[in-house]
This record gives C-alpha cells, sequence and structure tokens, in this order.
C-alpha cells in the first residue's frame, strides 16, 4: 500500500492522509459516465482518493488537520491508501513542483488556527484508480482528460518528493515580435500559450507593442492574456450586459428598500388606520 509518511528533508518531516468516500461516491459516478461517453465503454468502474500530504509538522501534534480534512460521516480517512492496485491501475495527479497548490494557504490558514507548530507548506494530490481497462488506456484518459500538462504531473509509483515547497528553475526570456505578425500568426501564437484571446485584442495588444517600438516579452503576452481573459475580466458577461443588468436590479432593489424604510412597515400602518 502506498504511504508517504516520514518522509524526510533534513528535520522537515512531510506528513500524509489519505481520503476517499465511503459508499456510493457521485464524483467518481459523473466522471465515469462522462469518460465512456468519450469513448472508453470498456472502464466499469472508477475510484477517487484524494491525498493530503504536510510539511514541517510532525505526526504528534498534526491529528486535528487531519480531522478538518474529512466529514467523518461520507469519508474516511487512513495513513496509507485504502486501493487495492488488484482492481485496476492507480494514477495519481499533483500540481508540479514549480506550482503552489491553491488551496495550500487555507490549509495554512486552518494549521495556524488550531495552533499547530513548524507548518511550512502543503499540497494535495488526486489518485485516479480505472477498473476495467489496462495500464496504457488509463496513461492514455489521465492524459487525455484528467491531467492539465501545463501545470499539473503524474506521481510515478514509488516516487517521493523530498520537499513540497515549489522547485525549479527560472526559464529564459522570449521576445515575441507582435508589430511583423499577421492575424494568421496572432492567432497561432494565442493558441501555442494558451492566451485564447480574440482578434480585437490581439489587435490591441499588437498596436500597444507597435507604439512602444519593441517586441514583446512572453511573459508580458501572457500577463495580458490572463488579465483580459473571460477568468479575470469577465469579458463573455459584459459582453453581453450582464453585469450592466445585475447593477440596475441592485440599484432598483435598495431604492425600493430604501423607500419601505422610510415608509415604515405597511401592515402597521394599515392596521393603525
Amino acid at each position: 500500500m502506498v504511504s508517504y509518511q516520514g518522509n524526510r528533508k533534513g528535520e522537515l518531516v512531510i506528513q500524509s492522509i489519505f481520503k476517499r468516500r465511503t459508499g456510493d461516491d457521485p464524483v467518481a459516478a459523473q466522471l465515469l459516465a462522462r469518460l465512456q461517453r468519450q469513448g472508453y465503454p470498456g472502464l466499469s468502474g472508477l475510484n477517487l482518493e484524494m491525498v493530503l500530504l504536510v510539511e514541517g509538522v510532525s505526526a504528534a501534534v498534526i491529528g486535528p488537520l487531519w480531522k478538518l480534512f474529512h466529514n467523518p460521516t461520507l469519508e474516511e480517512i487512513s495513513e496509507a491508501s485504502m486501493l487495492d492496485p488488484k482492481d485496476g491501475p492507480i494514477i495519481e495527479v499533483r500540481y508540479k513542483r514549480g506550482i503552489t497548490d491553491p488551496e495550500m494557504k487555507s490549509i495554512r490558514h486552518a494549521a495556524e488556527a488550531l495552533g499547530i507548530n513548524g507548518f511550512e507548506w502543503a499540497r494535495l494530490s488526486t489518485r485516479f484508480q480505472f477498473i476495467g481497462v489496462d495500464e496504457k488506456t488509463a496513461h492514455e484518459i489521465i492524459h487525455r482528460y484528467l491531467c492539465n500538462a501545463e501545470v499539473e504531473t503524474i506521481v510515478e509509483p514509488g516516487e517521493v518528493w523530498d520537499t513540497l515547497m515549489p522547485q525549479g528553475q527560472a526559464g529564459d526570456v522570449t521576445l515575441i515580435d507582435l508589430a511583423s505578425m499577421r492575424i494568421e500568426q496572432l492567432r497561432q501564437m494565442s493558441e501555442d500559450r494558451r492566451l485564447f484571446m480574440s482578434d480585437d485584442l490581439l489587435h490591441a495588444l499588437q498596436q500597444f507593442f507597435i507604439r512602444e517600438s519593441r517586441p514583446a516579452r512572453d511573459a508580458e503576452a501572457e500577463m495580458v492574456g490572463a488579465a483580459w481573459g473571460d477568468h479575470c475580466n469577465h469579458t463573455t458577461m459584459k459582453a453581453l450586459g450582464l453585469f450592466q443588468m445585475i447593477r440596475s436590479l441592485k440599484k432598483k432593489f435598495h431604492t425600493s428598500k430604501s423607500r419601505q424604510i422610510a415608509e415604515g412597515p405597511v401592515c402597521c400602518t394599515k392596521r393603525l388606520r
């Protein structure tokens, strides 16, 4: 059975706990149905298991954090994996070493609130077990649908990280000559770098660097793509006028509420009359 407990880097200890749903798992069932529709009818079952890894905290004091990690009514936890390799291939997916897990800050806050000392870093993994298919098909499913290669990695069997803290080396800066690109080249650049920018946004970005009379750094193009994207800038909602609609409804609501407060309770006024 897999266990990461007790892994050390110097004096820092990496503790781990495994969690899975007891009884029926609706998340696994929904994902299984989607994968079967994508062309894997031979996939007869899917088990999911979460792993929480914490660095710097001793086993003697980490117990309260484990309790926060699961709902005892619906889930069970263990110091070792609860998945049996005999049931099918198991593949673990985790954020890359150079990426900070989005949940890290919340886990740190929970540890501090519980008075747990020594907390250094935390990460989460998801372990997928595929029933009814071989190892090759399981890896195909992972790479196609369940692992974002830009930010995630597969943890190989027996692989143990010496630290959970972000590791890696800075890459070289790439200069992009946006000014000389045709629209087809701009679209390809957007696709290759996962910017997902519309033609209008690509044109605006190009015009900026034409005025600057210099090529764009790769980080500049990617930061603009993120800032102007739907996730950060709600481009679609703005284009559809949804924000304006929400503001208008909010204004009407507050105006109506203020009028009611100024006039007093309507039902009481009618009774007094």
